[in-house]
């Protein structure tokens, strides 16, 4: 009886560690023919990288705008 309640302990510990995951990080691409907001002809391209790095997250979103005007933003 003390070694399920071992292996339940363990596989919540487990859980909780898998649901603190942050699932936003990677690399997300605008695209306005499933986009729900409305945005239309706002952007040409809009690009977002959010990676893990020390002490937070860095994020850098790269856009270009419908006139063609190309900026980009990175923050620690």
């Amino acid at each position: 009886m003390k070694q399920s309640g071992r292996i339940i302990l363990v596989l919540f510990a487990f859980a909780s560690v898998a649901a603190a995951a942050d699932n936003t990080l990677g690399t997300w691409k605008y695209n306005p023919e499933k986009s729900t907001t409305p945005r239309e002809g706002q952007y040409h391209s809009l690009t977002i990288t959010r990676a893990g790095a020390a002490g937070g997250i860095k994020q850098t979103i790269e856009e270009e705008n419908a006139a063609g005007k190309q900026s980009m933003a990175s923050s620690p």
